[in-house]
C-alpha cells in the first residue's frame, strides 16, 4: 500500500460535499490535486493558507480522489460530490 506519514495534519470537510470543500493543512504550501474516477486531473491548486476552499461547482456528482502533496509527501482522501 501507500505509506502515509501520520505527522502531517490535514482535514477535508464536508464529505460528501456539494459545490465546494475546505482543506485544512498545518503544513504550507501544499499542492492539492483532485482526480475523477478515470484518473483525470480536474482541479489543481496550491494552498498557501491553513484553510482553503476549493470550488467544484463545475464537476459532476460522483467519487473523487484528493491528493495533497507537501514536499513530496502525499496524503490521499476519497471524497464524494452529491
Amino acid at each position: 500500500g501507500i505509506e502515509e506519514n501520520n505527522s502531517l495534519e490535514y482535514s477535508v470537510f464536508p464529505n460528501p460535499f456539494t459545490s465546494e470543500f475546505t482543506v485544512f493543512s498545518a503544513q504550507l504550501p501544499v499542492t492539492a490535486e483532485l482526480f475523477n474516477v478515470l484518473g483525470e486531473l480536474v482541479v489543481t491548486q496550491v494552498l498557501s493558507e491553513t484553510n482553503i476552499k476549493l470550488e467544484t461547482g463545475n464537476l459532476k456528482p460522483g467519487v473523487y480522489l484528493l491528493r495533497l502533496n507537501y514536499n513530496g509527501e502525499f496524503r490521499n482522501f476519497r471524497l464524494e460530490k452529491i
